[in-house]
């Protein structure tokens, strides 16, 4: 997956958390996806894909205006064009009829990924379908314990990299301190378990060590994680990769990961 399309769709996730258009984007891109994979092409109809959805979602409309913005915040994803093969504007989806007339092709970039990306919207629907049965408590959360709670969805999903987005996002902002300190520990675990996903052993113990050291010396409460436990979890991986890597096994990914139990 090119470094572009996977930072938009991590993007797409972390806005999802804060707002609801964002999360109907994701469900209109998920429901492409799956129509792509399953019709073995990447050209389809608007008119069919407002169809689709009113069969998956008929609690939700998707009016016009709203499938236009929806299509210029997706924007580089899609190309739109009209039936006859030219460009599309999305002025045009103004009705059904005009609609049907109207046709969204994948970007090649996100076409050439399009099982990868459509398993990680998958992955991306069921973190936003959890954070969802606990939207109340989080968004009673202060603003830093919220991130590393959403944070926590996210690696505990396996989605390392968006982990440490989510977390960067707040670590920039921080005064230098502890919870800084803590903070990029939590995001350099992060890189190592997507080093390791990656089968990169060196960069995997390298980050895991860098984070660990940085998660002895924690804030008072921990931002609601677990950390000792965490911590003894990350440490019996990274002797796993550790192994690995000794023993020159390239390639060879830890059989599971650790867990962030992060209090309400």
């Amino acid at each position: 997956m090119k470094r572009w399309v996977r930072n938009r769709l991590a993007d797409l996730l972390l806005s999802a958390f804060a707002s609801g258009a964002k999360r109907a984007e994701m469900l209109w891109l998920a429901l492409y996806c799956e129509r792509s994979t399953a019709m073995d092409g990447a050209v389809q109809s608007v008119g069919d894909l407002m169809a689709a959805w009113e069969r998956r979602y008929p609690d939700t409309a998707m009016i016009p205006g709203t499938l236009r913005d929806l299509l210029g915040s997706l924007r580089g994803l899609f190309t739109l064009s009209r039936s006859d093969g030219r460009p599309g504007r999305r002025s045009a989806v103004s009705a059904t009829s005009s609609a049907a007339e109207l046709w969204i092709r994948l970007h090649p970039d996100l076409c050439a990924c399009l099982c990868e990306a459509c398993d990680r919207i998958r992955i991306y629907r069921r973190v936003l379908d959890q954070f969802d049965g606990r939207r109340g408590t989080l968004e009673a959360m202060e603003p830093l314990h919220r991130a590393v709670a959403e944070a926590a969805l996210c690696f505990n999903a396996g989605l390392f990299f968006e982990t440490h987005e989510v977390l960067e996002h707040h670590w920039l902002h921080l005064d230098d301190g502890t919870t800084r300190r803590f903070v990029q520990g939590l995001i350099q675990i992060s890189v190592g378990f997507h080093h390791a996903m990656r089968g990169s052993h060196q960069g995997a113990v390298n980050q895991l060590g860098k984070g660990l050291a940085k998660l002895g010396n924690a804030p008072e409460g921990a931002l609601g994680l677990d950390c000792d436990r965490f911590a003894r979890e990350v440490e019996v991986v990274r002797n796993e990769i550790l192994a690995c890597w000794r023993q020159r096994m390239p390639g060879v990914a830890p059989r599971a990961f650790p867990l962030m139990h992060v209090r309400s």
